[in-house]
């Protein structure tokens, strides 16, 4: 399978946007952001591989319009928690999976409702744990 310029130019003009918007240095600690090792975000780059659903999750949890992160359209900031965060092309959460996984599904609408810096701990406790039970048991910790 070959890959086309256009994969590559679209996956350099996204990763420039998230630069931008995030502060970071580059593209390493972009892909430390979205999850990624940077071997498997290398990889992605090489492929033209853009990782949308890390990238929605970032935008959630930081209050990025999720549209000018991917396409350059409209503002940089969402104009309000939920859907303007999430794009035009991501229907609202009650309409749309995320995962197949339910409880990935619970999680993600449960971070709609929290405080973007509380979602950015949440994200990264979760990242950080093999396993959703794991993750589980982790946030009952920071909750005693």
């Amino acid at each position: 399978m070959s890959i086309k310029k256009d994969d590559k130019s679209k996956f350099s003009e996204i990763l420039n946007r998230l630069h931008e918007i995030s502060g970071k240095a580059n593209e390493y600690e972009v892909a430390e952001m979205l999850g990624f090792k940077k071997d498997s975000f290398a990889a992605r780059k090489s492929r033209g591989s853009v990782p949308e659903k890390e990238i929605k999750l970032a935008c959630v949890s930081n209050g990025w319009n999720f549209d000018w992160v991917m396409y350059g359209k409209g503002s940089k900031l969402a104009e309000e928690r939920g859907v303007a965060q999430l794009g035009t092309d991501f229907p609202a959460i009650g309409d749309y999976q995320i995962s197949e996984d339910p409880v990935i599904n619970e999680i993600f609408e449960m971070l709609q409702a929290e405080p973007p810096e509380t979602a950015r701990f949440i994200l990264q406790l979760l990242k950080s744990r093999k396993s959703t039970r794991e993750a589980l048991k982790g946030l009952e910790k920071v909750g005693d």
